[in-house]
C-alpha cells in the first residue's frame, strides 16, 4: 500500500475542510486521508470508517492522483425521481395555493394529476427534496364544538399572542 505523506498545509486544510463538512461521507474520505498520514492501514481506515478496505483504496487513490478538490466532490446523484421537471413544478404552485391539508390529500393529487403512485413517506420524501415543508397537522375543538367556539376564539388568540 501506498502511504501518503502530508505536509502540515495540506494537514491543516484536510483538518479544516474535515471540521466544515456537512457531508458524512466526504467526513470519512478526510479522515481516511488523515488517518492514512498517521500511518494506519487500509484495514484499519476501513474498520475506522465503517467502509470497504477497496473503498479506502479508492478514497487514497483519489487524493493522490487527482487532489483534495476531486476527493470532496460527490458525483452520486441520486435517483432523478418518478415526477418529470414540469410536474414537480406544476406540484410546486399548487401546494403554493395552499388546498392541501395532509400528505393523503397530496398523494391523492399527483396520482389523479399525473397516474404516479406515491406512498405517505414516498410523498413526505418528495415534499422535502422539493423544498416544500411539511407539518403534520393536529387538530382540536374548543369547549362547545366548532358551532359555539366563536366567542372562545379571541380569548385564545390573546392568550396566545
Amino acid at each position: 500500500m501506498k502511504t501518503i505523506r502530508l505536509t502540515a498545509q495540506q494537514r491543516h486544510e484536510i483538518n479544516e475542510r474535515r471540521r466544515q463538512a456537512q457531508d458524512r461521507r466526504i467526513y470519512q474520505r478526510l479522515s481516511a486521508v488523515l488517518w492514512s498520514d498517521a500511518g494506519r492501514t487500509r484495514e484499519e481506515i476501513a474498520e475506522l470508517s465503517g467502509a470497504s478496505t477497496r473503498q479506502v483504496g479508492q478514497w487514497l487513490r483519489i487524493f493522490r492522483n487527482k487532489g483534495l478538490d476531486e476527493l470532496c466532490t460527490l458525483h452520486y446523484r441520486g435517483d432523478p425521481g418518478r415526477l418529470r421537471p414540469s410536474q414537480v413544478e406544476r406540484l410546486k404552485r399548487e401546494i403554493a395555493k395552499g388546498g392541501f391539508h395532509n400528505t393523503d390529500q397530496v398523494r391523492a393529487w399527483i396520482e389523479e394529476q399525473f397516474g404516479v403512485a406515491y406512498t405517505a413517506s414516498g410523498v413526505k420524501d418528495l415534499l422535502h427534496r422539493i423544498g416544500a415543508s411539511y407539518h403534520k397537522v393536529s387538530g382540536f375543538f374548543l369547549e362547545g364544538g366548532p358551532g359555539e367556539a366563536a366567542p372562545v376564539r379571541p380569548q385564545v388568540s390573546a392568550a396566545s399572542a
